[in-house]
């Protein structure tokens, strides 16, 4: 979501920002850090080898998160990488099974007798393979994460002197009233987890740098995400002018 891939780069979170800023005169340099299905957790750890190797440390950092820590549990096993699995990488230690993988796709790219074949086979064998290996997640299991997530980035934060910020973002399954495409994904059994998750969320994180923006939506009747989770250029304007409001107009 904070990546965007599928709206200018000018209508993403970070870019609306930015220029929110240079319009009230502020001198800050925005970076998107965003990357397809990275959780808290990865976040995280990416932050982390930001600082031991930046020369320049961030004043400000901010954390926008929720709909990738919730299913990458529930449908990947808890792993990003698994998760990057779906859309044709794959990663994991058996060298053997990948390179066979890799080689096996490549081939199905300039046969379709191949790629129905003994190519379909390989995929089957393979994904399957991964699946077996998926963790089941409960509901405070994965609240726990995000948590020990929060706490780790937060003490991080401090011993840099960053200032840090923790969003839960909304998504289709956190709406009270969704509208169009989104109510198909409000109602799958996966989104009452979902908002279980939520609801333990809210009940146990205390900190003043956490905002909850899951129902941000709420009293609005247009619709905001054009998938199970990713804004249109309409709500990241909406993200972003929230966002805004709490970290510069205090």
């Amino acid at each position: 979501t904070m990546f965007n891939g599928l709206v200018s780069d000018s209508d993403t979170i970070p870019s609306i920002i930015s220029k929110k800023l240079k319009e009230n005169n502020y001198n800050y340099f925005i970076e998107n850090f965003g990357r397809g299905g990275l959780d808290l957790h990865y976040e995280v750890s990416n932050f982390m080898n930001l600082l031991r190797f930046t020369k320049n440390v961030p004043e400000i950092v901010i954390f926008y998160d929720g709909y990738n820590d919730i299913f990458n549990k529930i449908k990947h096993g808890g792993e990003f990488f698994i998760f990057n699995f779906s859309q044709s990488l794959m990663y994991d230690e058996n060298n053997f099974h990948k390179s066979i993988y890799f080689f096996s796709e490549h081939l199905s790219n300039f046969s379709e007798i191949f790629k129905n074949t003994l190519g379909k086979k390989i995929r089957k064998f393979n994904i399957s393979r991964v699946s077996k290996k998926k963790k089941k997640y409960t509901v405070d299991e994965i609240s726990q994460d995000y948590i020990n997530s929060i706490n780790l980035a937060d003490n991080i934060a401090k011993l840099y002197n960053v200032k840090v910020f923790f969003f839960l973002q909304p998504a289709p399954f956190s709406r009270k009233n969704p509208i169009g495409i989104e109510k198909k994904y409000h109602k799958t059994e996966s989104a009452k987890i979902a908002r279980s998750v939520y609801q333990e969320l809210t009940n146990k994180i205390s900190k003043n740098n956490f905002y909850d923006l899951s129902k941000i939506f709420d009293s609005n009747s247009d619709q905001f995400f054009y998938d199970y989770a990713h804004l249109s250029k309409k709500g990241n304007l909406v993200i972003s002018n929230k966002m805004y409001k709490i970290i510069f107009d205090k």
